[in-house]
């Protein structure tokens, strides 16, 4: 696929989105498409909402590609750093420096909101979120947009984004397994494989959160055993 065919295919998602909710949404998607078409891993985020203005449309990924601030965006930039150097196993002080300026990493990879509709305040009202995450339209095109992104390895993060995604691809609670250290994970029949992970912003010591992820995208995509820097 070309990067202008995903992105018009996406630009037609996000008005379906729009319609259906008939309200200003968040366009999210990917970011660098031709940067993310020729990944060896294709990594998406998914997400609950986005923080900010609810009255407007505007776009994610402008605010990422333009400021990328904020402890999600600090520690996705780590996350990017740590898979794509599989399998290395790059130590704490590389991650750190490698990502010290977020906006020279934080490309080539996709980012679904599982609620289009800006959240104005930081704490995501659950209730909303599974009412609008979980209504027949709004699963059918979540399902069209993880398909098109046809990820390797998508990061949930949280549960409400894993269990909401997984039932928008058809996928049951009790098809999912565990890693070896307990994370939960489901595999898409076709190929693609949802992982919970903590929400990028959890706070709790980032290297332990890093390390995590980390080692369960190793597992679960049966990467050769780590080789540490």
């Amino acid at each position: 696929m070309l990067a202008k065919v995903l992105l018009a295919e996406e630009a037609l998602l996000h008005d379906a989105f729009a319609q259906h909710l008939q309200t200003p949404i968040v366009r999210d998607g990917v970011v660098g498409a031709e940067a993310y078409l020729a990944s060896p891993i294709k990594i998406c985020l998914a997400l609950k909402d986005a923080y900010g203005n609810e009255t407007e449309s505007w776009s994610l990924i402008d605010y990422i590609t333009g400021q990328g601030k904020g402890h999600t965006w600090a520690t996705v930039a780590k996350w990017l750093v740590g898979i794509r150097a599989l399998p290395v196993v790059l130590p704490w002080a590389a991650i750190e420096s490698q990502t010290a300026n977020p906006l020279t990493v934080l490309q080539g990879f996709a980012v679904m909101n599982m609620k289009k509709i800006a959240s104005p305040q930081a704490e995501t009202n659950l209730e909303q979120l599974y009412q609008i995450g979980l209504h027949p339209a709004n699963q059918k095109l979540l399902a069209a947009q993880w398909q098109l992104y046809a990820p390797t390895i998508t990061l949930c993060g949280s549960w409400g984004p894993f269990t909401i995604l997984l039932q928008a691809l058809g996928g049951q609670e009790t098809e999912c397994q565990q890693t070896f250290r307990g994370e939960h994970y489901w595999r898409h029949p076709q190929g693609g494989v949802l992982l919970l992970t903590p929400h990028p912003s959890a706070r709790y010591p980032a290297a332990i959160k890093h390390y995590g992820v980390i080692e369960a995208v190793q597992e679960l995509l049966n990467i050769a055993k780590p080789q540490h820097a």
